[in-house]
């Protein structure tokens, strides 16, 4: 290098550009999405990808957001009433009004992650218009952070509940009373004195009904981050102010109820009034996505590979949320920003084309691209065995591809119903079987096995089938019964296609023929035969005259034998019936079992159905999954990646460079040291080590101190040993041990 550095990390600094910085939604709306295709993309193209991903994440930002609010709504709810009413208690015998604060824990879950979009929504609807018979609270969000003292946790306190403009209405009076906060009274707040929110909560209320007065509800995030000290003496001094301060406190518990106990000492316990709320598990909200967001149609989907990344990225790592959405928004932008066919992802129909025709993103080389497309590929194969000219018109002409584009895509939308209806079937079949668990299997599985094979002819479906076919008729009028529910409360109201329409009217009429089978099978089987119990009576036996014998081709005459006779044609009626039945049964299983082969069946059986799904999750891996191994080595090995040095760049690019790899005097100590440590073997001689060290230090410059390089030679195996390249053994104490092996 041209200067020699002594460590590769003595100073790191960040020059910004002048000027005034820009926000991220300046940003978004200024510059758009990169020119693809070689830089030959027009400017509208990108343009026109860009404005398709901003609606289309607002879409799934709508949805996420319905989502977290359905899962919290109990939660929310409780704890909005909670705040609302008063929690004072009074003592039955001695009628004393009781001194502890009303205290809410709230049972967050273990990733703290997640906790703050939670206590978002929850400050967001303590604050929101309410019913006008229930009063707004004052909230205030305390963090560990901004609480590292108690000065600095009444401080944020006092300002976050004086900075609020509150606007109330008194009860009793004719006219509306407004107050405003510090900020119309202009009280600077600069120090921490309770008497400040005491005297500015009495000149709030002052003309205020007892039953009309605002709460001041405080919100601990992070109970277990907060310094015990701290969180004490602040429930204390709230305590001593319940008089002239209606106090409510939530504390965010990530645990158990046991680490309050432990946490708080007896006196400071005694001071609190608790109940206990929980939130939904994490599990749950991502069910719900991947129900409303994954099986629902949608504009966007997920290969399997992407899929179970997001799974296995859950389940094994974080159980975080809010890494699930950021998986989410990271490869919806993708799918954007780096795929030039993901503008024709709103094309049903040719007006849908027009846009892309005005903006120029129908160029020959999108075409071409398009036709290079797997499914396409294999459309056209398909098509060379049906009808070749067809087949070869994809290929030359334009407007031929383009309206078969549309089609395709048509179909792949029509697909997404008719799956998740068949999906809501299947689910619907799970729940008349709960006792199985081995069959019953979660959606996510489902969903998962659905992608990667599909769902029609796996397992899951022929143990269903073969459930329902050893079921009595009553058990499986009752699930069809359930299926009908389950699908009109479902899938009510969605815009389905005229093939998955009939579906609920062929399930009607199954239901209605076995109802009218099983009912004529129950009366017949009731009807009584008055002359078998005539014919089977205890009269005594007479033995007729002669005259009156019957003949031998008349068979035997005893009662048994009477009684045989007579039941014989009820018999073959009831075995008729039975057989009916089992026929309908039949009809019935044959049914489901072609609605679900032809409804699950794989998505990549569809044409130009990448254009929908995202499948990359090798980059959402390299992105979200930190690899610090293979980014040191690379740093060690290669550093004119990450410094910038015009001499490495030389060595390595120069093709005329017998060794462009060879490693050079003025590289940074500890890459020298690490690439001589990928020459040695398991056990590493520390002398041989320094020597080879010093000789390249000494290649063709002037003599050194050996001193001084000792000193560096020293620092950079302490720096290896830290990063966990080497270590010392009892062995040979003037040996080190390699711990890794294989170079990137």
């Amino acid at each position: 290098m041209a200067e020699v550095q002594d460590s590769v990390s003595e100073a790191c600094f960040l020059l910004l550009p002048a000027g005034k910085s820009r926000n991220a939604q300046g940003l978004s709306h200024d510059i758009p999405f990169q020119a693809l295709l070689d830089g030959t993309e027009s400017r509208a193209a990108c343009r026109l990808r860009q404005e398709y991903f901003e609606e289309t994440w607002n879409e799934v930002d709508s949805i996420l957001s319905k989502i977290s609010l359905q899962v919290n709504e109990k939660a929310l709810n409780e704890l909005e009433f909670f705040t609302q009413f008063d929690t004072r208690v009074h003592s039955e015998a001695l009628r004393i009004e009781s001194i502890e604060l009303p205290t809410g824990l709230v049972f967050t879950g273990l990733n703290m992650a997640d906790h703050q979009s939670f206590f978002s929504q929850l400050h967001n609807k303590l604050r929101s218009a309410t019913d006008s018979a229930m009063r707004k609270p004052l909230v205030a969000r305390l963090t560990s952070a901004q609480s590292s003292h108690l000065k600095a946790m009444l401080k944020s306190m006092i300002k976050q509940f004086m900075d609020q403009d509150v606007t109330m209405r008194d009860s009793g009076a004719k006219d509306d009373v407004n107050t405003t906060s510090a900020n119309a009274t202009e009280i600077k707040i600069n120090s921490s004195d309770m008497q400040i929110l005491a005297l500015w909560y009495a000149f709030l209320t002052s003309s205020m009904r007892a039953e009309s007065k605002p709460r001041l509800v405080v919100i601990v995030e992070d109970f277990e981050c907060f310094e015990v000290q701290v969180i004490e003496d602040f429930i204390t001094i709230c305590s001593s102010y319940r008089d002239s301060l209606p106090f409510i406190l939530l504390f965010g518990v990530a645990t158990t109820t046991d680490i309050v106990h432990q946490t708080l000492n007896q006196s400071v316990l005694c001071l609190l009034n608790v109940r206990q709320f929980r939130l939904q598990q994490a599990e749950v909200w991502l069910e719900n996505l991947i129900d409303q967001l994954l099986i629902r149609p949608t504009n966007i989907k997920l290969g399997p590979q992407m899929y179970r990344y997001i799974l296995d990225q859950f389940f094994l790592h974080n159980l975080s949320t809010t890494t699930v959405v950021s998986n989410i928004k990271y490869f919806l932008m993708h799918h954007f920003y780096g795929n030039p066919l993901s503008v024709f992802s709103r094309c049903r129909t040719k007006q849908d084309l027009e846009p892309l025709r005005a903006a120029g993103a129908l160029t020959p080389y999108v075409l071409n691209l398009l036709r290079m497309q797997q499914s396409c590929q294999r459309l056209i194969s398909n098509e060379m065995d049906d009808s070749p000219q067809q087949a070869l018109e994809l290929l030359t002409s334009d407007a031929l591809l383009l309206d078969k584009l549309c089609e395709s895509l048509r179909r792949v939308e029509e697909y997404h119903q008719r799956f998740w209806l068949a999906f809501e079937i299947l689910k619907a079949v799970q729940s008349c079987f709960l006792d199985h668990p081995s069959v019953c299997r979660s959606p996510r599985v489902l969903y998962l096995d659905a992608l990667e094979g599909g769902l029609g002819s796996s397992n899951t479906c022929k143990w269903l089938l073969s459930l329902l076919r050893k079921c009595t008729f009553s058990k499986l009028l009752e699930c069809l019964e359930s299926i009908q529910a389950h699908i009109r409360n479902t899938v009510s109201g969605a815009t389905l296609p005229q093939e998955t329409s009939d579906v609920q009217g062929q399930l009607q009429m199954h239901i209605e023929s076995i109802k009218a089978d099983m009912n004529k099978a129950s009366e017949e089987s009731t009807t009584k035969v008055e002359d078998i119990g005539q014919a089977a009576g205890k009269a005594p036996l007479k033995r007729p005259p002669p005259s009156e014998l019957p003949l031998l081709e008349e068979g035997r005459q005893t009662n048994t034998a009477k009684k045989a006779r007579l039941q014989r044609p009820k018999k073959l009626r009831k075995w008729t019936t039975l057989d009916h039945l089992e026929a309908k049964k039949s009809s019935v299983l044959d049914w489901l079992a072609n609605l679900w082969r032809e409804h699950l069946q794989q998505y990549s059986n569809m044409p130009m159905h990448e254009i929908v799904y995202y499948s990359n999750a090798k980059l959402l891996q390299r992105t979200f999954s930190a690899q610090p191994r293979a980014s040191i080595q690379t740093a060690l090995s290669h550093p004119q990646h990450y410094i910038r040095c015009h001499c490495c760049h030389h060595h390595a690019e120069d093709p005329s460079n017998w060794l462009p790899y060879r490693i050079l005097s003025g590289e940074d100590d500890i890459c020298i040291a690490y690439r001589l440590y990928l020459e040695c073997g398991r056990l590493i001689n520390m002398f041989d080590w320094f020597t080879a060290f010093k000789a390249v230090l000494g290649h063709g410059h002037e003599s050194k101190d050996e001193r001084r390089i000792q000193a560096r030679f020293i620092s950079s195996v302490a720096e290896l040993q830290y990063m966990g390249f080497i270590k010392y053994t009892n062995r040979k104490t003037d040996h080190v041990m390699r711990l890794t092996w294989g170079n990137i």
